[in-house]
Order: structure tokens, then C-alpha cells, then sequence
């Protein structure tokens, strides 16, 4: 027999119960002893009576007491984790251990006298996981408490010092109480004092940005005139003109959204988008160090040297507006060649000449209306129509001199600049972000495999906002752009998700285009994409097939969704998606989602060996046995495979002769009595946290007689072969606890019947190496079984198979690949014969697998 790969876990293990001698126990002992004298048969009868009786008082007692647990700790109304949250979570262990001593005693005293001691066992187990769960909950509620008592706290601290800030005095005050209270509590926790630091840094930087978010409310109110007008100042200064500068060059961002830093198509960097060749010499002008890591990374540094340099270009061009803006973006040698007719920069070939506004030979707007670079003339255009509007106290210049700003992070300060940028964006385009918003349902309905009705490029142009920067404008269209091409893909797409993996890779080599095509580089980028889908879909329905057809596939979302209302439709959700798999062409066995697997699998973890057994039962009823069934137990197997293999056993049809014998009758096994063993055994095997497991015998010892046992029968699988050893000593553990054998010493009988049961046995079939045979079948009726499935599955399948002795070998659970020479049987399509013994189980008694 093949067991289902996967590492074995452990499962819950279950106390055995204590065998107790009563046959001396006071009066009811001499009593025994006098009936002994009258009749043997009497006294045994009155011992079972007694034994049966007390076994039955310990059974209710074990009921009451995991009862008694679950009120204690869990009723919605009186237990500890509904009434003890939080600090007042501390002492609850305690006082719940005192009320179950109580309750206790009690039971104990009601129980006869002869099962008291293996009662106070049971209960004395049942306080100990109940005194465990307690504490953990009790210690969980205590340090809850504690952290949102400090965050609480410094975010109380961080909101007032952010109103304080302009009062030096109490901003100090506050922060260095603050932080006298994160030394306490980090200290407490037994953090580092790299961890101490950073918290007061990270604290600090949120109160900095709370000052900065409670200044710019106020200004938003102070700057909304009559009727929500911004109000203006006429001619702007130089330093509203260098805050329209850079909001126009970067919308005051020194990062993008994926926190690189914000680089233009020229090379511009930052707030500023100051260029590197230019960053020496504005360092130089603010009177600091030239350090290209911080003009990449520092809000701050960035905008220091931008606002130099423009300072600088300013005083160049006497502050002339047109031509400070314009040497700022096109750089000042170009501005000098217009006002000249000059080609110094080498870009002004056709040697064209403006005029210098400063002498009156032109005027501003002519100046700026005769840039021939587009970029250049409307970027002026931009700012010198934001600049008026921006209030002197709410530059960006002013900005970086209030008191908070040093304190803020980088982000922050990224932020901040757009934060105030937005006060002169009032205009806020919502018929753009309801399109957007469309467009994010757009792309996802198209990743699976959906109908999409597109946005046209009318209703998009629609809502570009009218005072859009050029920059701004490209990135908008750019985005639609993608938004258009996504959307050609609609069809492919469709191919690939509801489609075969033959489909789709159809669907995908269309789109490959030709190297003459006039728009080759666009359409190579299409197929490049529908590729990645195509890998992308194709390694999601293999790594979660079960949860990737829920996800997009119509027929297996109703059937989980029945399921999932109705446990008993296990078995129609398994076929569906044994269906879908073959219809997608899927490879992998896995039937369940990953997530409902997991969930089954500890389930049977944290299951006794008896719930185990119904667990198992109900989802062999579930599915109705067979590959449905076997499909699940497989999955299941990755976390929990100790349960699995005894599931695989309890959908055999036959008993094992597990040890035959000369003269004693042959020790047969059925399938419900292999599998509960092999669970009591893991769970022997296991122990408890006051017990340890069952002293194995010598694992060299063990390991050689299964290596002889099983010889070859594992070729090419040793991890099969593993789990299979595995499973042989949980076999083992099970009959020797049955026995109240726990020496050590290696019974040779039953380990022999343990290997059996753990492979189903072996057989060297036709001279050409062992195969495992299929539990309960005898060599004799696998021979048989053979020469049958040839004729049904080889020679009646049209199969040509060439004279010579074959072999076989194991494959799958009552599986075999034919060995041929050094290869295999192949079919005509290539792919390897595989005889299939599988056997049908034929009943149930009582709900349990026979």
C-alpha cells in the first residue's frame, strides 16, 4: 500500500486509564473474597459490574469536567475571558483554579470510592491545560493593557505638544515628560536603548506632524475669503514664486509613491528638482556641503539648495520673474543665448534671439510666449499664473522655518509641502477619481477573466482638471494610456482564465508580433504581458487549485459555497473540482482550498484519537470514498499525516493477515481497528506535557528489520518510504500500549505485523523486484489481479505491448508503472502505463469503514 507523502506531525494525545486493583479494597474486597470462597464465577461477575459502573462514573465526570472548563473560562456571561479584560485580566488564573478546586472536590466526593483516584487523574489533567490556558489569556490582557495605556498616553502628549509648539518652554516641558515615560516602559519591557531612542524620535516626528496638520487647518480658514476665494497678492515675491516653482516642478514631493525618490525625465530630483550637475554649485550658495545621498533622500537638503539657487538666478536676472523661472528649468546658459541670439550651450543652433526684458527690449510676456522649448514656455506660464496666489505666511520657504519642521520625518516633510500644495488646489476633479475608482474594478474584473465595458477617451478627457501642469497632464494621459492597453488584452485575458492552458497559450502566441510592424515596440510590450498572465494563471491553478476555482470559477464557487453552508455537500464540492481540474487541465491532486485544508488538518491535530476516527468517517461519508476522498486525505496529509494514513486505511475493502502462523490462527487486521491503532499510537507516541511518550525500541533495530521487510518495494521513494516507517511504529506503539508493554524491548511478532499494516505488505512479483501490495490483498490474489488488469487496461485498451518479461512497480496506492528492460510501458501518447488494482469498499457497519 502507498501512503499519501508528507512529514508526520503529532496529534493530541489521549491519557490512558489507570488500571486500580480492588480486589482487596476493604468491606467490598472481604466480600469478594468470601463470594471467591462460594464460586469464582460469581465474584468475577460482581467485579465487572463494579468496574463497569465506576468506568461509567468516570466518563460522565470527564464530561462534566471539560463542561466545567468551558464555563469557567468561556461562558458569554460569567467565564474569565468575558469578564476579566484588560489589567483587571490579573489574577483571574487564580481565581478560576480556586473555583474549579472547589467544584472538584465536590465531583470527587460523589464518585465510588474505587474510581475516586483515577478521577482525581482525570480532573488533576483537566486543570493543568485549563490552568495553561488561563495564564496565557491572563499575561495576553496584562500586556494589551500596558501597551495601549503607553501608546495612550504619548499620543495624549504628542496632541498637546502639538498645540504648544510657538511656546518653546512648554514644547520642552512636554517632550522630556514624554520621554521620561518611554525611558520607564521600555526599560520595564527590557528593551535596548536603540529601541528607547527610536521611540522617542518616532513619537517626537508624530507630534512635529501634528503641529504641521494643525497649522495647515488654520490657514486653510484663515486664507478662504468671501464667497471660498484664495485671496491674492498682486505681484508675487521671490520666495511665493520659488514655492509656485516647486510645486509646479514636483507638487512638492520629494518621493514617489514607492518611496524611491522623485526623478524627472531630465534627471531632476526632489522637492526642487534641482539637477546633479547643478547640486555643487547650489549647495555652495545655501553654505553647505555638497552630499548627493541627501539630495536624493532629504526633503529638507533638497529644498535648501533649491531655494539657493533660484535665490542666486534670482539676483542674476535682477529678479526678473520670466527669466528667474525660465534659467531655473531650462538653466541659465540657455536663457542667456535667447536674450543674445548666442549658442554658448550648443543648443541653440538656429541662433534664435528674444531680447532681454530687463533693458525694455521685450516684454515679459513676450519673453515667455518666444521660448521655443514647449516644456520651458508653459512651465513659466504655470508659475508665474500659481505664484500670486499663494499667501506670503504660507510659502514653502516659510514653511521650512517653523519650529516643528526639523522635527519631522523625511516623509513627513515630503508630505507636508504637498499637504500645503493642496491648499491651492481647491478644485478637486470627482468625476476623475469616480473613473479611476472604475478603472481599478476595470482591471481587476479584466485579471479575472471578466466582461469589462471600457471607459471611452471622451469621458476620461472629461475630467482633466482645466489648470493641469503639462507634466501633470502626460502623467494623466499616461495613465489612461496603460488603462486603453490593459483593456486590448480583454479577449486574451478571457482566454487565459476560463480557458485550457492550450487556450490561452493560443491566445497569447496571436498576439506576438511581427519585427516589421510599425508599432512593434508597443505590441511586443502587449505580448509580453498576456505571457506573464498566462505563467501567472498557470502557476496560481497549481499551487492552490481549489482555492484559485473558488476564486474564478462560476460552477466551483456555487459548489463551495453550498459546501460551506451545508457541511454534507463535502463530497459534491470535491467532484466539482475534480471536474474543473480536468477541464483546466490542472495536474496538482489538491481538491480544497489551502486554507479549508489547513483548518481540517487541525482539526485532526488537536482531536483525540476517537474524534479522529469520526472526523476521518465523516469526511469519507462526505466525499463517498474513492479519489474524492483519497484526493482529500492527500492534502490533509502536509500537516496532519499520521491521521491521513489512518483515513487511507479506513476506505480498504479488506481485512490484513498481518502475521501468519503455523499452528495459531493467522492475526488478521480490519481497516478500523489499523487506523485506530495507528492514532492511540501516534498519540502514545506523543505523551502529554506531564507524561513522556512511549520508550521506543532501538531505532537502528527498528530500521533494519523494516529495510529487510520492505526490500526494494520503495524504489524511487523515500519519502514514501519514510512515512511509511513512521506510520509502522505508530502501528507498533498502538498494540503495545494495548498490551502495557512500555519496555523498550523490540517485539520481532509485532513489528512484522506493523510493517504489514503500515505497506499492506510486499510481494517480489514475477522475479523482477518487490512491490508493494494493496492492503488486504495476498500475493496470490495480486498475481491474479494482474493478469486481469492486463487484459482490461493494456491489451483491451489497445495498448501494443512487445513481447518480454515484465516487472512492476509501485506507483500510487494500489498503483504500478509495467518495467520493461530499463524503461517503462509507455502508451502511444508517451505517457507511462499505469495498472490500477484499486479495490471498492463495500459497506458500513455503524458509520465505521469495514
Amino acid at each position: 500500500m502507498r501512503i499519501p507523502t508528507g512529514n508526520f506531525g503529532n496529534v493530541t494525545p489521549q491519557a490512558q486509564p489507570t488500571r486500580i486493583d480492588t480486589g482487596n479494597a476493604g468491606a467490598v474486597g472481604d466480600a469478594v473474597a468470601q463470594l471467591g470462597r462460594s464460586g469464582l464465577g460469581v465474584v468475577e461477575d460482581i467485579q465487572q459490574r463494579q468496574e463497569q459502573d465506576n468506568q461509567n462514573a468516570l466518563q460522565a465526570l470527564s464530561s462534566a469536567g471539560g463542561a466545567q472548563v468551558n464555563k469557567l473560562l468561556y461562558d458569554p456571561e460569567t467565564g474569565m475571558t468575558a469578564t476579566r479584560k484588560g489589567i483587571n485580566a490579573v489574577g483571574a488564573t487564580n481565581d478560576t483554579l480556586k473555583e474549579w478546586d472547589a467544584w472538584r472536590d465536590k465531583q470527587l466526593s460523589l464518585l465510588p470510592p474505587a474510581a475516586r483516584q483515577r478521577g482525581e487523574i482525570l480532573l488533576t489533567a483537566q486543570r493543568v491545560q485549563m490552568e495553561r490556558t488561563s495564564f496565557v489569556y491572563e499575561q495576553g490582557e496584562r500586556d494589551r493593557a500596558l501597551q495601549e495605556t503607553y501608546n495612550a498616553s504619548n499620543s495624549a502628549s504628542v496632541q498637546r505638544e502639538s498645540l504648544y509648539y510657538g511656546d518653546k518652554i512648554s514644547t520642552q516641558l512636554e517632550a522630556g515628560s514624554r520621554n521620561q515615560g518611554i525611558d520607564e516602559y521600555g526599560k520595564a519591557q527590557g528593551w535596548p536603548e536603540e529601541k528607547i531612542a527610536f521611540e522617542k524620535t518616532l513619537w517626537q516626528q508624530k507630534a512635529a506632524s501634528g503641529a504641521f496638520d494643525l497649522f495647515v487647518s488654520q490657514q486653510k480658514q484663515f486664507m478662504m475669503g468671501p464667497g471660498g476665494a484664495l485671496p491674492t497678492t498682486g505681484t508675487p515675491d521671490l520666495s511665493q514664486l520659488a514655492s509656485a516653482n516647486m510645486y509646479v516642478e514636483s507638487r512638492g514631493q520629494q518621493f514617489r509613491a514607492d518611496g524611491s525618490p522623485l526623478v524627472s525625465g531630465a534627471g531632476a530630483v526632489g522637492i526642487a528638482q534641482v539637477m546633479e550637475k547643478t547640486g555643487p554649485e547650489a549647495a555652495k550658495y545655501a553654505g553647505v556641503e555638497w552630499s548627493r545621498e541627501r539630495w536624493l533622500n532629504d526633503p529638507q537638503y533638497n529644498l535648501q539648495i533649491g531655494n539657493a539657487y533660484f535665490e542666486h538666478l534670482g539676483s542674476k536676472y535682477s529678479n526678473n520673474q520670466v527669466l528667474t523661472v525660465a534659467a531655473y528649468n531650462a538653466g541659465p546658459g540657455m536663457v542667456d543665448d535667447w536674450i543674445n541670439g548666442t549658442n554658448k550651450t550648443g543648443k541653440n543652433e538656429s541662433l534664435t534671439k528674444i531680447g532681454d526684458p530687463r533693458k525694455g527690449e521685450i516684454s515679459d510676456a513676450g519673453f515667455t510666449s518666444a521660448i521655443p522649448l514647449k516644456e520651458t514656455r508653459e512651465h513659466v506660464q504655470k508659475v508665474l499664473g500659481a505664484a500670486a496666489s499663494i499667501p506670503p505666511g504660507a510659502t514653502i520657504g516659510s514653511i521650512s522655518q517653523m519650529p516643528f519642521w526639523n522635527k519631522m520625518s523625511p516623509q513627513d516633510q515630503s508630505s507636508a509641502i504637498d499637504k500645503m500644495s493642496a491648499l491651492y488646489d481647491m478644485r478637486a476633479s470627482a468625476g476623475r477619481v469616480a473613473l479611476q475608482s472604475k478603472m481599478q474594478d476595470d482591471l481587476a474584473l479584466l485579471e479575472a477573466g471578466k466582461n469589462v465595458s471600457p471607459i471611452t477617451p471622451e469621458a476620461w478627457a472629461s475630467t482633466l482638471p482645466v489648470q493641469a501642469t503639462p507634466a501633470e497632464r502626460m502623467q494623466l494621459e499616461q495613465t489612461f494610456r496603460h488603462y486603453q492597453q490593459a483593456m486590448s488584452l480583454q479577449p486574451v485575458y478571457q482566454s487565459i482564465v476560463q480557458g485550457t492552458p492550450q487556450q490561452g497559450l493560443a491566445a497569447v502566441q496571436a498576439l506576438q508580433p511581427q519585427e516589421s510592424a510599425p508599432d512593434f515596440k508597443y505590441q511586443q510590450e502587449l505580448y509580453a504581458t498576456a505571457q506573464a498572465k498566462l505563467t501567472q494563471v498557470l502557476k496560481a491553478r497549481e499551487a492552490d487549485p481549489g482555492g484559485w476555482l473558488v476564486q474564478n470559477d462560476e460552477t466551483t464557487q456555487k459548489a463551495f459555497s453550498a459546501y460551506s453552508a451545508n457541511p454534507e455537500l463535502l463530497g459534491d464540492y470535491v467532484k466539482n473540482v475534480i471536474i474543473q481540474k480536468q477541464r483546466f487541465g490542472i495536474k496538482s491532486d489538491a481538491v480544497l482550498p489551502k486554507a479549508q485544508a489547513e483548518a481540517l488538518s487541525q482539526a485532526l491535530l488537536q482531536s483525540t484519537p476517537e474524534n479522529q476516527s469520526k472526523l476521518l468517517d465523516t469526511i469519507h461519508k462526505g466525499t463517498g470514498g474513492g479519489a474524492p476522498y483519497m484526493a482529500t486525505l492527500k492534502q490533509i496529509a502536509i500537516n496532519a499525516p499520521s491521521a491521513a494514513v489512518a483515513g487511507v486505511l479506513m476506505d480498504k475493502p479488506s481485512s490484513l493477515i498481518a502475521q501468519e502462523n503455523w499452528i495459531n490462527p493467522d492475526i488478521t487486521i480490519s481497516p478500523s481497528q489499523a487506523s485506530k491503532t495507528i492514532l492511540a499510537g501516534s498519540a502514545a507516541r506523543k505523551g502529554t506535557k506531564d507524561a513522556k511518550g512511549m520508550t521506543m525500541p532501538k531505532e537502528n533495530d527498528m530500521r533494519l528489520e523494516f529495510s529487510s521487510a520492505v526490500q526494494n518495494a520503495f524504489a524511487g521513494d523515500a519519502q514514501g518510504a519514510a512515512m511509511a516507517y513512521e506510520v509502522a511504529k505508530d502501528y507498533y506503539a498502538g498494540i503495545m500500549a494495548q498490551k502495557g508493554d512500555y519496555s523498550g524491548v523490540l517485539d520481532d511478532d509485532v513489528w512484522k505485523q506493523a510493517v504489514n499494516v503500515s505497506t499492506g505488505g510486499v510481494h517480489d512479483y514475477n522475479g523482477m523486484g518487490y512491490v508493494l501490495l494493496p492492503w488486504g490483498m495476498s500475493p496470490e490474489q495480486f498475481d491474479k489481479q494482474v493478469d486481469q488488469a492486463w487484459q482490461t487496461q493494456v491489451t483491451g485498451a489497445g495498448i501494443k505491448a512487445p513481447p518480454g518479461q515484465y516487472g512492476l512497480q509501485s506507483y500510487g496506492d494500489s498503483q504500478y508503472l509495467v518495467k520493461l528492460g530499463a524503461g517503462y510501458l509507455l502508451k502511444s501518447d508517451g505517457s507511462p502505463v499505469i495498472l490500477d488494482l484499486t479495490q471498492q469498499r463495500q459497506r458500513f457497519i455503524e458509520g465505521i469503514p469495514q
